[in-house]
């Protein structure tokens, strides 16, 4: 996993952060202290990374996610309060990285659209149908729903 924290070299300075506790390491990075946020990057990159993942359900999507939440916590540090844990802000801005990042690829998926029947009289059924025909029918029908939707408007 290629993410942001590797990009920041362990040296002996970021080895005595290491010791901060999130705060110390929070108030350092909001004083400009780049090396502070690799500490925090790589003491909750497994946390954050899963919580994407968990979302995503796409290693490279997770990722990216991760790295765009990373990207807007460098960012937006200086308003954290402490309000909340820092952990918890951070899970919170990869949360909403990886949700648009869901949403987007839920649009993207492909909906195959069954052709239609030829034009030969169905024959009338004797009964109700069963449970199942109705059940293989849904699949259908909301394939079907983006075209019905269009052509009622």
């Amino acid at each position: 996993m290629g993410h942001l924290a590797e990009d920041f070299p362990v040296t002996a300075l970021s080895t005595s952060l290491d010791a901060a506790d999130d705060p110390g390491l929070v108030r350092q990075v909001q004083r400009g202290n780049a090396a502070a946020f690799a500490v925090l990057m790589r003491r909750y990159n497994r946390r954050l990374y899963r919580t994407a993942r968990a979302i995503l359900r796409d290693d490279a999507a997770a990722e990216d996610a991760l790295q765009e939440g990373y990207v807007a916590a460098y960012r937006h540090i200086g308003g954290f309060r402490g309000d909340a844990q820092i952990a918890t802000w951070l899970t919170r801005i990869v949360v909403n990285q990886a949700l648009p990042a869901l949403r987007k690829k839920r649009r993207e998926q492909v909906v195959v659209l069954f052709d239609e029947p030829p034009d030969e009289p169905s024959p009338e059924p004797t009964s109700a149908p069963s449970l199942s025909s109705r059940t293989a029918e849904k699949p259908m029908l909301h394939a079907s729903m983006p075209r019905l939707c269009q052509t009622t408007m």
